[in-house]
């Protein structure tokens, strides 16, 4: 179970306890295929279960059971789970941000009870698609992208050690790097994939290595034009503020950087998504100024928009 963490493997393991709730005596193989898991890591991730969730002082009435019978599985909820709960404000909300994030691992029912309960609860705050601000994920390591765009430069073939989270395991594959392109604020690879014998789309920030192996290849045809539209329509937009926005360089593609007489620095970023332009500008400090490249408006409401809509999830009702 190398190269997981411990908040990875409870998200894992919430993805599959509500599915095996509501679907009791499944066979443990079906449940492992459907994860995209191991049937040795699931029996793990479910021992663990029975032994360690649970209230105190760990009476029948306040643990989780989970039990094995012909290679089947079926889990009974503690008495606790049954009973109503009061939560504040804050805690709904957490609760449903949890909610969200689980049922975006892979194998959780699109149409099961945990996505019935999220709506319920959204209804209850009040939050619809309209109110979101996304959450953002981790960059990419900017020593494994400098490699990867030189390869895909130099058409070399790299040795690429990937972690892919449905399959909970690295895998160490060759590719030959098309392009390195962005998307909602992420990197990723357009390569062929030795080991699948295909073309895949890698998330940079899920490469663990990345090494050239001294090969070189022919790239095809069209690759610009595959890599632009999978890149997406994009528009830019320009910050300048404050050097200590400079991480933004590091953690997401641009096309300029430049750092002003006056101590301040301008980027312009590449940008295919209002959600993720939400997530950036409230990171950003307050004092910087974002302009939409084309028109020339100023992004401000943007950005004072979307944290009005976190104020208004966070106030009383």
């Amino acid at each position: 179970m190398s190269g997981i963490t411990a908040p990875d493997r409870v998200q894992r393991i919430l993805a599959v306890i509500p599915w095996i709730v509501h679907n009791p005596g499944t066979p443990l193989s079906e449940i492992a295929q459907r994860f995209g898991l191991s049937k040795e890591d699931l029996r793990k991730d479910l021992e663990l279960v029975f032994y360690g969730v649970g209230l105190y002082p760990f009476t029948p009435d306040v643990l989780v059971e989970v039990s094995f019978e012909n290679d089947c599985v079926t889990i009974n909820l503690a008495d606790y789970f049954h009973r109503p709960v009061r939560l504040t404000h804050e805690e709904a909300l957490t609760l449903l941000a949890g909610g969200r994030a689980v049922l975006g691992r892979d194998g959780s029912d699109p149409e099961g009870v945990l996505r019935s309960a999220v709506q319920k609860l959204s209804a209850v705050l009040g939050e619809g698609e309209v109110s979101a601000v996304e959450v953002a994920l981790g960059p990419a390591d900017p020593r494994i992208l400098q490699v990867l765009q030189q390869a895909a430069e130099a058409s070399s073939v790299l040795a690429l050690s990937y972690f892919s989270y449905g399959r909970d395991q690295a895998t160490d594959r060759e590719v030959d790097p098309y392009s390195v392109l962005s998307r909602e604020g992420h990197w990723y690879l357009l390569a062929y994939c030795h080991l699948m014998e295909a073309e895949r789309l890698f998330r940079v920030d899920r490469v663990q290595k990345a090494e050239l192996t001294g090969d070189s290849f022919d790239p095809p045809d069209l690759i610009s034009q595959v890599g632009a539209t999978l890149s997406g329509t994009s528009r830019s937009v320009e910050l300048i503020g404050p050097e200590s926005i400079s991480w933004v360089a590091d953690a997401y593609p641009y096309d300029v950087f430049e750092q002003n007489p006056d101590g301040t620095v301008r980027l312009v970023l590449p940008v295919t998504a209002t959600p993720w332009l939400e997530r950036l500008l409230l990171r950003l400090d307050p004092s910087t100024v974002a302009t939409d490249g084309l028109s020339g408006e100023s992004l401000n409401r943007v950005r004072s928009a979307a944290a009005q809509r976190i104020l208004n999830r966070y106030l009383p009702r």
